[in-house]
C-alpha cells in the first residue's frame, strides 16, 4: 500500500493542471491516428516508381509533422499532470521544446512543396524552415535570455485599468492583490496599476497574482513577459506567431485556411489576456479550443497532399478538336486561357506572394533561352 501512493504521489502532482492535460491528451491521440493514416498513404509513393520528387519528399514530411506534433502534445499532457512547474532545461524539457519548434517547421516545408511551382524556389524556402527549426532548437539549449541582447525588450509591463473598469472587475480573485500593489482600499476609487515583472504566473496562486511576495517566482511554462528561449512562452508568443505569420503568407488552401491561420495567431496573441481574466489553466485551454480547428484544416490539407499525384507544372489538357484553328482564334483562346489561370492564382494566393517567387525565380530560365534568328 505504502509503495502504491508513493508511485500516486510520482504520477500525478497535487496541483496539476486537469483541464490543459485532459485537452493536450485530446489532441495528441487525434495526432497520433493522423500519422498512422499519412504513413499508410505516403507507402504508396515509397513503392511507386513514377513518383516525382515532390511526392516522395511530402510523403516523408506530412507523417513527421504529425508525429512531432502528436509527441508535443502529450508530452505536454504528462508535464501539466505531472510537473506542472517545471524550472530547469533537462533533457525531456529540451526535447518538448524541441518538438514544439520543429513541428510548425515541418509544416511550413509541406507548405512549400505545394506553394512553389519552381523547384529552386521550393528548395530555397524548405531549407529556410529547416534552418529554422535547427536554430530554434540551439537557442532553447543555450538558454538564452534576449532581454540581455535587446535591451529594448521590456523585461515589465505595467498595465492602467481606469476606475470604471477598476470597480467593474471587483469581483477578480486577483483584485484584493492589486490593491494592495497600489495601496487602495476599495475598487474604483482611482485609477489600478497591474504590474507584470516577469514571475512565473503558473507557480504564483491566482488570487496572490501581484503580491511581492511572488516576485520571484518562477517556472517555464507562463512567464510573462518573458524573453528565454527555454521557456513556453517565448516558444508561443515568439516563435508559434512568427511560424503561423508565414504559414499564412505562403498558403495557398482557400479562404477557410486563411480563418484558421488568423484564429490561432489571435489565440497565441491573446493568450496572456485571457489568462489575466482565468488564471494560467484557462489560458492554456483557450489556446487548445482555438488550435482545433486550426489543426483540423492544417491535417486535411496535408492528407489531401498526400492522397493526390503532385505535379511540378499542370498538365495541357487534350485537344478537343483536330482540324487547325486561325491564327486569330488561337490567340484569343490563349488569352482566355491565362486570364482564367490568373483569376486561379488570384483566388488561391490572395496576397500574390507565392505567384511573385514563381515568377522571379521562373525569370532567369527565360533569360538563357536562345533567341529565335
Amino acid at each position: 500500500r505504502h509503495s502504491e501512493v508513493a508511485l500516486s504521489e510520482i504520477m500525478v502532482a497535487p496541483d496539476a493542471r486537469w483541464s490543459n492535460g485532459i485537452g493536450d491528451v485530446a489532441l495528441g491521440c487525434v495526432h497520433v491516428v493522423l500519422t498512422t493514416l499519412s504513413i499508410r498513404l505516403a507507402s504508396r509513393h515509397w513503392t511507386k516508381r513514377s513518383a516525382t520528387p515532390r511526392e516522395l519528399w511530402l510523403s516523408v514530411v506530412v507523417p513527421m509533422y504529425f508525429a512531432t506534433l502528436a509527441g508535443f502534445q502529450l508530452m505536454g499532457a504528462s508535464y501539466h499532470l505531472c510537473a506542472p512547474k517545471p524550472t530547469t532545461l533537462d533533457a525531456c524539457w529540451l526535447a518538448y521544446l524541441a518538438l514544439g519548434g520543429i513541428s510548425p517547421c515541418l509544416y511550413g516545408v509541406a507548405l512549400s512543396l505545394e506553394a512553389f511551382r519552381n523547384n529552386i524556389a521550393a528548395a530555397i524556402a524548405s531549407s529556410l524552415w529547416v534552418c529554422g527549426a535547427v536554430g530554434y532548437v540551439t537557442l532553447a539549449a543555450l538558454q538564452l535570455d534576449f532581454a540581455t541582447f535587446f535591451p529594448w525588450l521590456p523585461t515589465t509591463l505595467n498595465v492602467r485599468v481606469p476606475a470604471d473598469a477598476a470597480r467593474t472587475l471587483a469581483s477578480m480573485p486577483w483584485m484584493a492583490s492589486a490593491l494592495r500593489l497600489n495601496r487602495q482600499r476599495r475598487a474604483g476609487e482611482a485609477d489600478l496599476w497591474l504590474r507584470f515583472d516577469g514571475r512565473g504566473y503558473a507557480a504564483t496562486p491566482f488570487d496572490r497574482a501581484f503580491d511581492k511576495e511572488f516576485e520571484n517566482a518562477f517556472e517555464l511554462i507562463a512567464p510573462f513577459p518573458c524573453w528565454l528561449s527555454h521557456s513556453v512562452s517565448f516558444l508561443m508568443l515568439c516563435v508559434g506567431v512568427i511560424c503561423n505569420t508565414f504559414h499564412f503568407l505562403i498558403c495557398r488552401h482557400g479562404r477557410t485556411s486563411f480563418v484558421g491561420h488568423i484564429i490561432l495567431t489571435l489565440a497565441l496573441l491573446t493568450m496572456p489576456v485571457v489568462m489575466v481574466f482565468g488564471g494560467v489553466p484557462t489560458g492554456i485551454d483557450w489556446m487548445h479550443a482555438a488550435a482545433a480547428p486550426t489543426l483540423y484544416l492544417q491535417a486535411t490539407r496535408c492528407l489531401r497532399l498526400l492522397d493526390r499525384p503532385y505535379a511540378t507544372t499542370p498538365a495541357e489538357p487534350a485537344p478537343t478538336t483536330t482540324h487547325k484553328k486561325s491564327p486569330a482564334i488561337k490567340h484569343l483562346h490563349q488569352e482566355t486561357s491565362q486570364r482564367r489561370s490568373i483569376a486561379a492564382r488570384k483566388h488561391h494566393d490572395p496576397l500574390g506572394l507565392t505567384e511573385l517567387l514563381n515568377a522571379w525565380f521562373d525569370s532567369p530560365t527565360l533569360l538563357c533561352k536562345p533567341k529565335n534568328h
